[in-house]
């Protein structure tokens, strides 16, 4: 189990300490995880600050009494601090990082942007405010006959949900940046045969077969024809057809899907990706300043592209299955001329 790098072993080792809505995680650590390389000698009790999403400490008593009695009586103990014993037992900490200003100084509980708080736990607890969705999101989430869904409806929900979504920091990039993606790597079996709605000429199975072994860009092909209506500019997102948005694929093998641009208020990007951000934090700050009408906007063409690209696998599987069909159709002509050509007399 683990709260963010931190490993913990039980529900017994982690717990919100709340002051209102100033609210603390507490974690007592058997091990840190440091880019997949976890390191069980770096343990100890872990305070995170969830409105201002930072460390307030780590590793309090490192490697004394873990799994016994020091670090687990401490542990135990924060539970009952009131607000200045805990600021107090904080600041004397020598594993303190400083930098939070009610703690440093000792004044009231200040949660900061709220909103800041729902965004690190990933839910807007007791949403107020109108629902802002278009009579196509509320109807497609009220139809269960659709894959489409809208569940987030107030303004906060919103902002949270985008403030949350998948985000790429393109490669070969020299200034950073943060953008919209999509994980779009296939995983899993994208054969022609998994298509539906296609009737293949099974005397063609043995030559399709060599066909895909022997042309190695066959299956980038089918990528990229899955893609066409994003990368070309023709996406349609299920939300609002007046919505424009444009697209391109980044990373190893073109394995993430980015949104570059679309007809809606934009920061200031690049010349290349008008929708890319100095980093996450630049996105949200920019999404709390967004209009109502250009948020929804955006939060519906986020929730449709969703949909549109759950799964990659069946997206190839179809451009697979098309590429095959037109296969057969040529070799189908090409059988057809070689047959006429052996029948067909010669005259001398």
């Amino acid at each position: 189990m683990n709260k963010g790098p931190y490993q913990y072993g039980s529900e017994n080792d982690i717990f919100e300490k709340k002051f209102g809505d100033r609210t603390f995680t507490v974690v007592l650590s058997n091990a840190y995880n440091a880019g997949g390389i976890i390191g069980s000698e770096y343990n100890g009790i872990a305070i995170l600050d969830e409105n201002f999403r930072q460390v307030v400490l780590d590793r309090q008593l490192e490697n004394r009494g873990f799994l016994g009695s020091d670090a687990r009586k401490e542990f135990d103990s924060i539970k009952d601090m009131t607000w200045e014993q805990f600021t107090q037992y904080v600041r004397k900490s020598p594993r303190y990082r400083g930098g939070i200003d009610d703690i440093d100084r000792g004044t009231k509980p200040n949660a900061g942007d709220i909103l800041d708080l729902w965004i690190s736990k990933g839910k807007v607890e007791n949403p107020t405010g109108p629902d802002l969705r278009t009579e196509v999101m509320k109807s497609a989430n009220a139809n269960d006959q659709t894959d489409y869904s809208y569940p987030d409806a107030t303004r906060d929900e919103m902002i949270v949900a985008l403030a949350r979504h998948e985000g790429y920091y393109p490669m070969n990039s020299n200034n950073g940046g943060f953008v919209l993606a999509w994980d779009i790597k296939v995983r899993g079996d994208c054969s022609a045969s998994k298509a539906e709605g296609f009737k293949f000429n099974e005397a063609f199975n043995e030559r399709w077969k060599k066909f895909e072994e022997s042309d190695s860009d066959v299956f980038f092909e089918a990528c990229s024809d899955a893609l066409w209506h994003f990368t070309e500019g023709n996406y349609e997102p299920h939300s609002d057809e007046d919505i424009r948005a444009k697209f391109y694929t980044n990373g190893r093998q073109g394995g993430h899907l980015v949104l570059s641009e679309w007809n809606g208020a934009k920061p200031k990007g690049w010349a290349t990706c008008p929708m890319a951000f100095d980093n996450r934090e630049h996105f949200i700050s920019w999404l709390k300043e967004l209009p109502d009408n250009d948020l929804v906007a955006l939060y519906g063409l986020v929730r449709s592209v969703d949909i549109d690209t759950a799964d990659p696998a069946h997206a190839v599987s179809f451009a697979l299955a098309s590429i095959r069909q037109s296969k057969e159709e040529q070799w189908k002509e090409e059988a057809t001329e070689e047959l006429e050509t052996e029948v067909t007399p010669t005259l001398h």
